[in-house]
């Protein structure tokens, strides 16, 4: 379990290390996706959409990026680069760019989302 957590946290250092996110950035990403919420008819449930994805696409792309990036051992002297790769394969999969990837990732982290089992050896 800590193992998971560990994994994320260093997620989220190297989105913010690698740039992929500035403040004003961050605020644009906010702005769009406020920009980007829909209603439905009465008596449904309000599913936001952001980046053309809705939430349960969303919660879906978050767990594939961080089953793919559990995939790449700590000790493989690329590990930074594949963690990083991991976000472009995920974003091509899903038709979004890599920043709404990255944006989607620090969603999921701040909302608690459901992690993938880390894989056995």
């Amino acid at each position: 379990m800590k193992a998971k957590y560990l994994i994320l946290f260093l997620i989220i250092i190297l989105v913010f290390g690698f740039g992929l996110f500035t403040s004003c950035r961050a605020e644009e990403i906010i702005e769009e996706s406020t920009e980007e919420k829909i209603t439905q008819p009465a008596g449904e449930e309000i599913e936001e959409i952001k980046y053309s994805l809705t939430e349960s696409e969303r919660k879906q792309a978050f767990y594939d990026l961080i089953k793919l990036q559990d995939l790449v051992p700590l000790d493989d002297p690329e590990w930074s680069k594949k963690q990083v790769e991991a976000y472009v394969i995920i974003a091509e999969k899903y038709g979004i760019t890599k920043d709404q990837m990255s944006a989607i990732a620090v969603e999921g982290a701040v909302k608690g989302w459901p992690l993938p089992d880390l894989p056995t050896d």
